[in-house]
């Protein structure tokens, strides 16, 4: 397997694991997770800002939104300036979880990057941008 990937796999494959144990309490997955922090950030927003926001396909952001109304987390209100649209905000029980989705997040992530200096932190931080922007330029004859 190429080392990327491999390398790619193992870190998705850790943090998963490591994500659904540190939130198993709260009965919600990944995509819930990004959903409800976009939310808690940016307040009520159409799905298309939570698709940019999360980085995950529309359809994906949909039925997770789906989800969320159905468990009372978010509600859709009316856009009042465009009566097609509606935003999506968190009620007063998705902004709880949404909460202690967030801590529980940061404090994962403080034990991942603890073995870390400040200075690998930030090193590590520009390298894997630098991987990103490198493989969204990709034009499909790499």
């Amino acid at each position: 397997m190429p080392e990327i990937l491999r390398h790619f796999q193992a870190f998705r494959k850790a943090f998963a694991s490591a994500f659904r144990s540190s939130c198993r309490s709260l009965n919600l997955d990944i995509h819930q997770a990004a959903v409800l922090k976009a939310l808690a950030e940016l307040g009520p927003s159409p799905a298309v800002d939570l698709s940019q926001a999360t980085l995950l396909d529309p359809a994906t952001v949909n039925r997770t939104v789906a989800e969320a109304v159905k468990r009372g987390w978010v509600r859709q209100v009316k856009d009042t300036r465009d009566r097609r649209c509606c935003r999506l905000t968190l009620t007063d029980e998705g902004l709880g979880v949404a909460r202690r989705v967030l801590r529980r997040i940061r404090r994962l992530e403080r034990h991942a990057l603890s073995p870390f200096s400040p200075e690998e932190r930030s090193r590590l931080g520009r390298d894997l941008t630098l991987l990103t922007e490198r493989l969204a330029s990709v034009d499909g004859n790499a």
